[in-house]
């Protein structure tokens, strides 16, 4: 056995063990009735206001904060056993929160707008339960301040050149341990160089769901094409 191969298998027994069960994909959220536990900032203890109309098909969640704490700033995160004063919650019900790896989870797509005095880069994150290493898209450009909502869509699979992995190398075993034991989903921008503004500013986020990858997505087509052919020729022959 190669030594890929051993690492393959260590990797796979650590997410199994560690990770109950795979997301169901495609995941949706689009707060409609509420801020579905949702938390938006740095901290879990921040809760977003929800707005139960103005979103891209319906509610949204907002916040406001300044964006100079940090390099890369967290606006939005839904995690697992986030802070609340009824007791910790599950963001979405933990929708977000699993092995992104076996469900080809390699897509996500959102809706976002602000009003900082520059346009922002974004970002995702997704993170373990110790929250490290990290492993994250940002946009090609930044988005510029606006009132329309502007949709982003963030490629996960390995080698896109927007991803990097917030360890140490050997990077590609560490962003497939993540991968499939993801707890804490992240929305962040960058911190311009040169942004020394302490004002707050708003971001507001609607419509998150994570999809497979194009060529699983077309797999599982053609597999129900196929279910469907097969049913109809068992049929026939009945």
């Amino acid at each position: 056995m190669s030594v890929r191969s051993i690492l393959f298998v260590g990797l796979l027994t650590t997410y199994v063990a560690s990770t109950a069960h795979a997301i169901a994909v495609p995941t949706f959220e689009g707060f409609d009735t509420g801020s579905a536990d949702w938390r938006g900032g740095p901290s879990t203890a921040v809760i977003p206001t929800w707005v139960a109309s103005g979103g891209v098909e319906g509610g949204y969640v907002t916040t406001t904060q300044p964006i100079i704490s940090s390099a890369q700033p967290v606006v939005f995160r839904a995690q697992v056993n986030a802070a609340d004063p009824n007791g910790p919650v599950n963001s979405s019900n933990g929708a977000f929160a699993g092995d992104w790896l076996t469900a080809n989870a390699d897509r996500v797509k959102l809706y976002v707008r602000h009003n900082a005095s520059e346009a922002l880069t974004f970002l995702i994150r997704l993170a373990p339960i110790a929250n490290t290493p990290g492993v994250q898209v940002q946009t090609s450009v930044p988005i510029p301040a606006g009132t329309s909502w502007v949709p982003l869509e963030f490629d996960l699979t390995y080698g896109n050149p927007l991803l990097s992995v917030g360890a140490q190398p050997p990077l590609e075993p560490k962003y497939l341990t993540t991968m499939a034991t993801v707890t804490n989903f992240q929305v962040a921008v960058l911190r311009p160089a040169n942004f020394t503004n302490s004002a707050s500013f708003t971001f507001d986020l609607d419509s998150v769901s994570v999809v497979p990858e194009p060529a699983s997505a077309l797999l599982l087509v053609g597999s129900l094409i196929g279910c469907t052919m097969g049913l109809r020729i068992r049929r026939r022959n009945a």
